[in-house]
């Protein structure tokens, strides 16, 4: 999301929200738990959402309520929206937009809900479901790169699955995408 907010802001106005922690001037506070966006996209004239928050590792019911509030909010803007190629269980790979979702992990079984009520409620959408992400934004590295980084610089072992393959993408390659599927017409899913 923070690098999205940066390409973005090269090309057109952004209105940046933010839940607990300002990272952009002028970012407006928001809890998609909790809040309605209907009045502030009217105050601002916005015309396209993108939804890259990380809500999905909460409790379905949960997800289900904010993403629903959501969704009703955004029905008449463009809304892109930031899934995961954790919609998927894994087992076949070199999924196509066609396939079908079968989340094996309640964070993919989350994300599916999420999906299910973009597409329900939102008439102009536009899904985006990238990979692994790693790299920089705004000087800082991913949290999980950190991690790994930290512990092996202290000679820790670190552990990973030996059964999952990934497909990592730059965060700017995605916020590239992302920008280019907001400014275009496309509706539907698309992978990254």
């Amino acid at each position: 999301g923070r690098c999205l907010g940066e390409y973005l802001a090269m090309r057109v106005k952004v209105v940046n929200t933010h839940h607990q922690h300002q990272m952009f001037h002028h970012s407006r506070q928001y809890d998609v738990f909790r809040d309605d966006l209907r009045p502030w996209l009217e105050d601002e004239g916005v015309t396209v959402v993108i939804f890259a928050a990380l809500i999905e590792r909460e409790e379905p019911e949960l997800v289900m309520q904010a993403m629903t509030r959501f969704a009703n909010s955004c029905r008449d803007v463009r809304t892109i929206y930031l899934s995961s190629d954790g919609i998927f269980g894994g087992e076949e790979g070199a999924y196509t937009e066609e396939a079908i979702p079968h989340p094996r992990t309640s964070y993919g079984q989350n994300l599916l809900i999420c999906e299910r009520l973009i597409q329900q409620h939102c008439q102009n959408f536009c899904i985006i479901r990238p990979s692994y992400l790693y790299g920089f934004s705004r000087g800082a590295l991913d949290s999980r790169l950190t991690r790994i980084r930290n512990a092996l610089l202290h000679g820790e072992r670190v552990e990973m699955c030996e059964d999952m393959y990934k497909s990592p993408l730059g965060v700017e390659q995605v916020a590239d995408a992302v920008m280019t599927m907001t400014l275009s017409d496309y509706h539907g899913i698309l992978h990254v």
